[in-house]
């Protein structure tokens, strides 16, 4: 893998339904993924990697600063209750009734 052509992504995201058998944030940091969501225990947290390579949490992303984390979180919180069609449907309909950003 040449990163010089094919470089990391500037965001991970993860969403672990069973207790994850491999810790992923190593990989991501040996890569240079500067940003991971991860959805782990009905919980959605922004990791954002630091200046040694280890990530902290962070209230908000870097990579989508204005992206609705509530509510996707909200979103994710459904499953397994809700089919994943319709979850997917209600975000997005919930999106579109939230007012513009800017």
């Amino acid at each position: 893998m040449d990163l010089a052509i094919d470089p990391p992504p500037d965001l991970a995201v993860e969403i672990d339904l069973s207790a994850p058998d491999v810790e992923k944030a190593s990989v991501y940091a040996r890569l240079g993924v500067p940003e991971i969501w991860r959805w782990r225990d009905e919980r959605l947290v922004v990791l954002v990697r630091q200046g040694g390579g280890e990530y902290a949490e962070q209230p908000r992303s870097i990579a989508v600063p204005e992206f609705p984390l509530s509510e996707l979180a909200d979103a994710l919180a459904g499953y397994p209750k809700v089919e994943p069609a319709r979850a997917v449907a209600d975000f997005r309909r919930r999106l579109r009734g939230r007012p513009a950003q800017g």
